[in-house]
């Protein structure tokens, strides 16, 4: 063990990062539709993921839907450090979503509704060995057994700590077939020294968090939005709602930003997002995980804009399901700074839906219920602001923000705006750390 951890250190010592480098080889499950295959790190202890997802998009054929990228599922998860050394566990995660109707049993003569994300199911590996340097095989496929939900209707969070927790799970030989290597550096270090390996092809999932270093020239503007849960109201239903959340980015013109969402590495950029639906489920709970990357010019105009709708199994009721509820959130406070990091208790408003889509109708309400408290009104209707034609619902909704970005700050007592002229020398470091990310932006300026 000893001679190991030594090879281990000698070999990332001369390195602040390192990234693990995944293949993917296949896919063997019986979904009979479509399917999105997306892949994380994930830190068990904490029950929380650790980097953006790498998205395969898998056909009801069985194979990878871009047949362009068939023999070449290659992705990296890079901008690891000495924190992700210490963790005590480490596991690779993937989530299976089936993109189809709302019940894979149901062959109703009627036109079902199609295109819905459903929960599928989930495989996960413990990689602490490979990620800690005591494993390193690069040619051995491991086999990660998957775990179907148990009713379609199991949170994909829980099925997964669920597993982790297991002895062993009941795979009857489905699963994902993968290779996994570990490589020290950042991403154009490894760029440069395993060309074979990593090209301008494979997928680069980013750590949620900057690095330990940020290294001169890595610019960046990313911002993590997480679904985490929500409480619904039947309302005129006899049953739960099938909720399905739709997040967009909009400026204050009522203008929706294009592009701009990006569901998982390997993906293109999207104009807005839809998230899993869980079946007559009153309190959903989705945990997932969304990039938004907005150019640094458009972010103090910008919001996220969530709409709640209720998707029907048939198709002829679905289409006429409307938008029943909206919340949002601005990306810049009114002090100029960026959404704080955390949760974040958002607003649910009711209107007609025609009136939810005009931005100029909420833009000037409340977005959080901390926001609402802070001027001194309630959000149970008593003594409650005057909202025009929103009314503030019973329903809950919640979101967690991460920003990752060099450009803008949280910190409204040192606005450190970083541009092409000027560096961020305003820095009083306090560790070690912090000296040497000092003394590197000195001598890049």
């Amino acid at each position: 063990k000893q001679n190991i951890d030594l090879t281990r250190q000698a070999k990332f010592a001369s390195t602040p990062a390192f990234a693990l480098f995944v293949t993917l080889k296949n896919v063997v499950c019986k979904i009979g539709e479509d399917a999105e295959v997306l892949m994380s790190l994930y830190d068990p202890m904490e029950s929380k993921f650790i980097s953006e997802n790498y998205l395969v998009k898998w056909s009801s054929s069985g194979l990878v839907k871009d047949i362009d990228q068939l023999h070449n599922l290659r992705a990296v998860f890079t901008d690891l450090g000495s924190e992700d050394l210490k963790r005590e566990k480490i596991s690779f995660v993937c989530q299976i979503v089936r993109v189809g109707r709302m019940e894979l049993r149901d062959n109703n003569t009627k036109k079902l509704t199609s295109g819905l994300r459903r929960p599928f199911g989930v495989a996960v590996m413990d990689v602490t060995d490979i990620i800690t340097g005591k494993m390193d095989d690069e040619d051995k496929q491991h086999f990660i057994p998957f775990q179907p939900v148990a009713g379609e209707n199991d949170f994909l969070q829980t099925v997964i700590n669920k597993v982790i927790t297991a002895k062993e799970v009941n795979h009857k030989g489905q699963g994902l077939w993968v290779t996994l290597k570990l490589l020290p550096g950042d991403i154009h270090q490894i760029r440069k020294d395993f060309p074979h390996l990593v090209d301008r092809s494979t997928a680069v999932a980013r750590k949620m968090g900057f690095p330990e270093i940020i290294m001169p020239g890595d610019v960046r503007n990313d911002i993590y939005v997480t679904l985490v849960q929500g409480d619904f109201d039947k309302g005129s239903k006899t049953t739960p709602k099938n909720v399905e959340v739709t997040m967009s980015v909009y400026d204050e013109d009522g203008k929706k930003l294009e592009n701009v969402i990006f569901p998982g590495a390997g993906d293109e950029g999207i104009n807005e997002y839809k998230s899993v639906i869980y079946y007559q489920v009153k309190q959903p709970r989705w945990f997932e995980t969304i990039k938004v990357a907005i150019p640094i010019e458009d972010v103090n105009r910008s919001h996220l804009r969530f709409t709640f709708r209720h998707r029907s199994s048939q198709d002829s009721k679905d289409k006429s399901e409307k938008i029943f509820a909206l919340s949002f959130v601005k990306l810049m406070r009114y002090d100029g700074t960026t959404l704080r990091d955390g949760e974040h208790d958002l607003i649910v408003y009711k209107a007609e839906a025609k009136r939810l889509e005009d931005s100029s109708l909420y833009l000037n309400l409340s977005s959080t219920k901390l926001e609402l408290e802070e001027k001194g009104y309630s959000a149970t209707g008593k003594n409650s602001q005057n909202l025009g034609i929103c009314t503030i619902s019973k329903d809950s909704f919640q979101i967690s923000t991460l920003v990752c970005s060099t450009k803008l700050t949280q910190n409204g007592s040192t606005k450190v705006k970083f541009n092409k002229t000027s560096h961020p020398l305003l820095f009083f470091p306090t560790s070690v750390n912090d000296r040497f990310k000092a003394a590197f932006y000195l001598t890049s300026a």
